[in-house]
């Protein structure tokens, strides 16, 4: 609470210096930020600030932080008054009508209906027995209520007695809470230090206050984000610590009972799906959830290396983004005043159309959220996010189809029955899957409308609901505005659902360097994609709902266009999937909500569309001429011609717990070499696959599955992606089951390089067998730290253990020239002596075209320990367990020319054993 306490004092003191200065904006907006630090300070138990007496001293010096706000408001923006004609913002943005200028009665008529969704919901949460989050909910709605009767002044006395109520049962149920028995004895746990430490350079906005409940978040000069997290179960330093999991929550629960923050956890958002059931021979669609339990993932330990990782990723683009925590989901995001979160930068069709920003209850009598979730209502507009409204509609269709929360679990604030609410204040919370973990994304419900008063940005077609736009926006948030570039879909339901993203090319395609879009070739089928195979997956996972699924286009001509009724590089959501009467149809829908396919299977076509055909689609060919919704019926084969890319996410409960690593990796200049010629630096990652138990049982030999998802977190989403990353497997055998990896020609399947911040790999371990792997992250040309998260699913339990520096005692480097006069024979010599057995490790480093060879022989015995077998172009090393004593170091230059640089570096696994390396004068080998 440090970082929020000190905000209070800055935010007051900066108020009242604007204030005598005549600059009423920023007065305004400082007495804004000390009245809501107040309020949360006292709402989150922070029994007496230091300056006030009582929290109700707290509570009434902070609204009179509101009342002195909204007056210097209702100057501003007076008709003719000097200060109204300087507010350019205001004039620029006519729909935001400030709080002085409601009526009375519309604010106690708010404040009612706030009073009213508080009791409502606390009483739900008494009567499944979560007393402390309705305590919560009753202090956050007096606080509220406090500050509107202070605004309102004589008028707003008749409240009085309606927050008093309030204020009995929040006495009532602080009797029943139990006591945690924590506080020290003889001491208020909530007092603060007398000193007053140095304020914050930048003071976070309004929309980052709640960040800052949750630690003291900002930029600083070391670019961390030293967020404050409660205590932890901190796994033993180990190097199979990583990824390790337990049944329980992972969480101490004594240290989490005196932590003012619930802990992060790591899982699928706490209203995921569950697993589809299986019956043998027969497909059943997914049973509903348990209405008393959400079906979550145990989590796993985060090491504090973890959460240092999600701290820093939590920081993109000068905004913050939290991981979400179990308290969000009952936070009801109140506040006394408007929320206004910055603008997003617009796209340049929006800004030809733009006429001004407007609230839901400027667009709506009765605007609401939710109010049926319906694929066929969603409606891309202005914006180029074809991939991102697709995959809403894949989502909203899901909802609909199977009853579960896929999409409204994601908006907030709720009420009691998990149902999206609207908030009078205009602030709403996204839970969107990024950068490693569930966050948190804030946004104000300005819309951008045209002259005539519609939204140009996503929307429903029901002119009331609003649940696209806000989900829309806070997804643009994220990415920099709604000049959105474009995405793929999978990556988009990625962070929607955290569903596991696969994109499967169809056509034979080249990547050009430095580019995002692949350029397709030709129509013909990728080699590796089988039509057969696809075909069953995406008709089986549709059905069981265990797959969302869109495509999208492939290049196209201006008449292609125009003939087969396509968009070129267009995503499509596929809302069903039929084999029927003989044919392979898929349902399509153009985010436009208009443009549809011309083609085979067309409403036109009524050669194909026989009755029977017809009765069993339920498709009425003369209805479906008339209305163009974007929505059509299209053949497999026609679909495998057009359209370059399949999009699949699947459910991560086909699996068993997944393993997760977040990790860094840093960025070293000297050690910054090709991957192609040494993976020395490279993270990786081993796990074993063991399938000879499941090949044991009669009939149940089955290969073992395995996906592998890795994210790049990304920190500054407008900026063009220049980083090519790969994914390479290495299938080790027992012997060397964990150790780490240097040659990339080992590797087992070559990953290829792509600019995307997400890779996806598939490994199918086979019945009756056992197979070690590593995997190994990779870079070209790599020029900057980064942070990652790893996860692998499996249908059997596993363990990812991150592979460790083995010899990170290391002495080096040691920078050499071979000599002169050249010659393979002439090698570059250096004396090894060490006081006790150990293992050592040897790398050389030569120029990238040059030939390197390594040879380790014992002084006494005269006789090579060891050598690498063969030259190698850059890069060689050599493992070697070698006694006490003095050692001779061989390095070869394979062109035998002289004055080529060579850089050694030995490292050993003994800590305690004494390296000593120094050059010997070059001898030829006869």
């Amino acid at each position: 609470m440090g970082g929020l306490i000190e905000l209070s004092k800055l935010a007051a003191q900066k108020a009242i210096e604007a204030d005598e200065a005549g600059d009423l904006e920023e007065a305004e907006k400082w007495y804004m930020e000390a009245a809501d630090s107040l309020l949360r300070l006292v709402a989150n138990g922070v029994p007496v600030v230091e300056g006030f007496s009582s929290k109700e001293q707290s509570r009434i010096s902070a609204a009179e932080y509101i009342a002195r706000a909204e007056h210097l408001r209702a100057l501003r923006t007076q008709p003719g008054s000097s200060a109204a004609r300087s507010d350019k913002r205001a004039a620029a943005t006519p729909c935001e009508a400030s709080t002085s200028s409601c009526d009375v009665e519309n604010q106690k008529t708010a404040a009612a209906e706030l009073r009213v969704q508080a009791a409502r919901d606390a009483m739900s949460l008494e009567a499944r027995g979560d007393i402390d989050t309705a305590v919560h909910v009753y202090e956050g709605a007096i606080a509220g209520q406090l500050c509107v009767m202070q605004a309102l002044g004589p008028s707003g006395q008749s409240m009085g007695p309606a927050v008093s109520l309030l204020l009995d049962e929040l006495e009532r149920l602080k009797l029943q809470q139990p006591k945690s028995g924590l506080e020290p004895p003889g001491s208020a746990p909530g007092l603060l230090p007398t000193s007053t430490p140095a304020p914050a350079p930048v003071p976070p906005r309004s929309s980052e206050l709640e960040h800052t409940l949750r630690g003291d978040v900002g930029p600083n000069s070391g670019g961390s984000l030293p967020i404050v997290l409660p205590p932890w179960k901190t796994q033993p330093a180990s190097a199979h610590s990583l990824g390790s999991t337990s049944s329980d929550t992972g969480i101490d629960a004594d240290a989490c009972a005196s932590a003012s923050t619930p802990p992060i956890i790591r899982g699928p958002p706490s209203r995921s799906t569950t697993p589809a059931s299986t019956v043998p021979g027969k497909l059943v669609a997914p049973s509903a959830p348990s209405a008393t339990t959400s079906p979550a993932l145990p989590t796993a330990f985060l090491t504090p290396q973890e959460k240092q990782v999600l701290q820093r990723s939590s920081y993109v683009a000068g905004q913050v983004y939290l991981p979400w925590l179990p308290q969000d989901d009952v936070d009801q995001l109140s506040q006394p005043s408007l929320f206004s979160d910055s603008l997003l930068v617009l796209s340049p069709s929006q800004i030809k159309h733009l006429a001004g920003w407007k609230r839901l209850p400027e667009l709506a009598v009765k605007p609401v959220l939710v109010h049926s979730i319906n694929a066929f209502t969603v409606r891309q507009t202005l914006v180029p996010n074809c991939s991102f409204v697709s995959s809403l509609c894949c989502c909203a269709l899901y909802e609909a189809r199977f009853n579960r929360r896929l999409l409204t679990s994601r908006l907030f604030p709720q009420d009691a029955h998990g149902e999206p609410k609207i908030n009078p204040s205009g602030q709403y919370a996204v839970k969107l899957h990024f950068n490693g973990v569930e966050r948190k994304v804030l946004v104000d419900d300005r819309l951008p409308c045209d002259a005539a008063g519609r939204l140009i940005c996503a929307h429903s077609s029901h002119s009331s609901e609003f649940w696209v736009s806000i989900i829309e926006k806070a997804f643009l948030k994220v990415h920099g505005g709604y000049n959105f570039r474009g995405s793929s879909s999978e990556l988009d339901m990625y962070m929607l659902t955290g569903w596991i993203p696969e994109g499967v090319p169809v056509h034979e395609q080249q990547r050009v360097m430095g580019t995002s879009a692949p350029t397709t070739l030709s129509r013909k089928l990728a080699g590796s994609f089988d039509a057969e195979k696809y075909w069953t997956r995406l008709r089986d996972g549709h059905y069981l709902g265990q797959c969302l699924i869109s495509a999208s286009t492939t290049a196209l001509t201006e008449q292609e266009e125009k003939v087969l009724g396509l968009v070129e590089r267009h995503a499509y959501a596929v809302l069903d999937v039929r084999e029927v009467c003989g044919h392979r149809l898929l349902l399509l829908k153009n985010p436009w909500s208009s443009v549809r396919w011309n083609g085979p299977f067309s409403p036109g076509d009524t050669k194909r569309w026989t009755p029977e055909l017809r009765r069993a689609l339920n498709y009425d060919t003369a209805k479906a001429q008339w209305i163009d919704n974007g929505v059509f019926w299209i053949d497999w084969r026609s679909l495998l011609t057009y359209f370059a890319k399949l999009h699949f996410n699947w459910n991560p409960f086909l699996f068993k717990l997944p393993e997760i690593a977040h990790f860094d990796w840093p960025f070293n200049a000297s050690e910054a070499r090709k991957d192609i010629f040494s993976l020395a630096h490279t993270p990786q990652f081993a796990f074993t696959c063991d399938n000879r138990a499941k090949a044991a049982g009669a009939g149940a030999a089955a290969c073992m599955s395995v996906w592998v998802h890795l994210t790049k977190h990304v920190l500054q989403p407008q900026e063009e992606n220049e980083d090519f990353i790969a994914l390479h497997v290495f299938e080790r055998p027992a012997a060397s089951a964990g150790k780490q990896v240097f040659y990339m020609e080992e590797a087992t399947r070559h990953g290829v390089y792509i600019n995307s911040p997400h890779l996806f790999l598939r490994l199918d371990v086979p019945p009756g067998a056992q197979q070690n792997f590593v995997l190994v992250v990779s870079q070209q040309d790599r020029t900057s730290a980064g942070s990652f998260t790893l996860r692998v699913y499996c249908t059997a339990k596993i363990e990812l253990r991150r592979i460790p520096n083995l010899y990170r005692y290391e002495i080096g480097p040691f920078a050499a020239k071979w000599p002169v006069q050249g010659g393979r024979l002439n090698p570059l010599r250096f004396n090894l002596t060490v006081d006790q057995t150990t293992e050592v490790c040897i790398r050389l480093e030569a120029p990238k075209n040059s030939g390197a060879l390594l040879q380790l022989e014992a002084r006494a015995a005269a006789d090579h320990n060891g050598a690498t077998m063969l030259f190698r172009p850059g890069f060689c090393f050599l493992r070697e367990n070698i006694g006490p004593g003095a050692h001779s170091v061989l390095a070869f230059n394979y062109e035998g020319i002289g004055g080529l640089p060579a850089i050694l570096r030995i490292g050993s696994s003994n800590c305690t054993v004494s390296i000593n390396l120094s050059p010997l004068p070059a001898t030829s080998i006869s």
